[in-house]
């Protein structure tokens, strides 16, 4: 499936190798934290409290809820824009279908990035209230009339961008290639980063693990992490050797958080951030909301944790005794 890097010499391995091994010790702990915290990060920003993957999302998650990185997704407008976005379709999330009735099924690469920008992306958020928060008073009044006021919008790769440098923290960009195919996306989205100022600040991920081997070929400094959601053997010749990557993203299933022996005796699978850790990766587990689940995690050692309630797992980090 994979190729080794046809045609690369050693004094580009090289390169690459001392390129990552910097941006590697850059990610070993949240900014300002000590190394034995745990990242707290924003499962497309705090979408508990606000739209998901918008710039409000971002800016709750860390002003007010103590995260210390944003996870958000891109896709590829019609003209070629990384616009971030979890579906590859607009209709959960926008108001498409009033705007553009004619245009079902409303695929986000049916649309250039300035018809996408024309979308409210906030009112369906009061509407639908996904996660139960504005019903249990955790939404403030002035948030509610910002989400239902039509100028919420989808953000631009570089929109977003531009708001995690403002706000100082990190962020990890996953590249949607599927269902969806996107011709150039790789090399979109690197040259947005490159051209933000914050290379140093991200980490690229991605279920489709074709585009983390061009990832690796375009910007080898750069730190990539492999999203999975079935366990992965051999973890080293796979993910480190053959992908170069530098973070091993599991769901919740592959530590065990629904299995038996949770269930029965609270148990995770340690042996899975154990094996991770001798492999040399970060371990990054999605998506985890449930409190136990969360404490749990985060005492069998794992390096993050992708949560839609950033603001749950900053009060238990800062709980005495949260510590690794």
């Amino acid at each position: 499936m994979f190729e080794v890097m046809p045609g690369e010499d050693a004094m580009f391995r090289l390169t690459a190798a001392v390129l990552l091994g910097m941006a590697v010790a850059a990610w070993a702990a949240p900014a300002g934290a000590s190394p034995a915290r745990v990242f707290n990060i924003a499962h497309r920003g705090a979408r508990s409290l606000a739209p998901e993957n918008t710039l409000p999302a971002f800016r709750i998650a860390i002003a007010r809820c103590g995260a210390d990185m944003i996870e958000l997704d891109v896709h590829l407008s019609k003209d070629g824009v990384p616009v971030v976005i979890h579906d590859d379709t607009l209709e959960r999330t926008t108001d498409v279908a009033r705007v553009f009735p004619q245009r079902a099924p409303w695929r986000v690469a049916d649309f250039t990035a300035a018809e996408l920008m024309r979308l409210d992306a906030g009112s369906w958020f009061v509407e639908q209230d996904p996660f139960g928060q504005i019903r249990a008073g955790q939404v403030s009044a002035d948030d509610l009339a910002l989400f239902c006021s039509g100028r919420v919008r989808l953000p631009t790769l570089k929109t977003a961008l531009a708001l995690i440098k403002e706000l100082g923290c990190r962020v990890n960009i996953e590249l949607k290639n599927f269902p969806a195919y996107y011709p150039g996306l790789a090399e979109k989205v690197v040259a947005e980063v490159r051209q933000s100022g914050i290379a140093d600040r991200v980490l690229f991920s991605s279920f489709d693990h074709e585009i983390l081997a061009e990832l690796r070929r375009l910007a080898p400094e750069i730190p990539r992490a492999a999203l999975v959601e079935d366990p992965v053997f051999p973890l080293k010749e796979y993910l480190v050797d053959l992908l170069g990557v530098v973070a091993y993203n599991p769901s919740r299933d592959v530590l065990g958080c629904d299995s038996i022996a949770w269930h029965r005796e609270g148990r995770l699978r340690e042996d899975v951030v154990r094996r991770a850790r001798e492999a040399g990766l970060e371990v990054f587990v999605w998506t985890v909301n449930d409190p136990d689940q969360l404490a749990a995690l985060v005492k069998v050692g794992v390096s993050g944790i992708f949560t839609d309630f950033p603001q749950r797992l900053r009060d238990l980090l800062h709980s005495p005794g949260a510590g690794r």
